[in-house]
């Protein structure tokens, strides 16, 4: 199932961006060839996130599963991806848990007295240190 919705989202990314050259499409001068949102910053910078997503690499998490290359999902010239089944099969046989880390927020707390308790989308990985200078019900980092 794991390989089935990462081959769902190669192909929901490329029909997305695919979709998105469509629109924004430059054919000529005539107006009447380009697309409708020729020339839309918006969509550019949504693009470039896009991209910017898919190469970056998740530090901070255990396992060999660091980014989407490391599951064979790589980005083609154009701007599509591309999944190498070798590799993603290769990852599923070997790191299962890795694969399940780099796609969910986890927490792991080095002492027991000290619990995960959530994250947020403000939530940045790295190491956080904690000092307890009183007894307290809960403790939080301020971001």
């Amino acid at each position: 199932k794991v390989k089935e919705q990462i081959e769902a989202f190669v192909k929901n990314y490329n029909a997305t961006f695919e979709k998105m050259n469509e629109l924004t499409a430059f054919n000529g001068v005539k107006a009447d060839n380009n697309g409708v949102l020729n020339g839309d910053s918006t969509i550019r910078n949504i693009k470039n996130m896009m991209r910017s997503v898919l190469n970056t690499q998740v530090k901070h998490i255990q396992g060999s599963i660091h980014s989407f290359a490391d599951l064979g999902i790589l980005t083609k010239r154009d701007g599509t991806l591309e999944l190498n089944a070798s590799t993603l099969d290769g990852a599923l046989n070997k790191d299962m848990q890795g694969i399940a880390d780099f796609f969910t927020a986890t927490g792991v707390a080095s002492d027991t007295f000290i619990t995960f308790d959530k994250q947020s989308s403000l939530t940045k990985p790295g190491t956080y240190s904690v000092e307890v200078s009183k007894l307290a019900t809960q403790a939080k980092k301020e971001l």
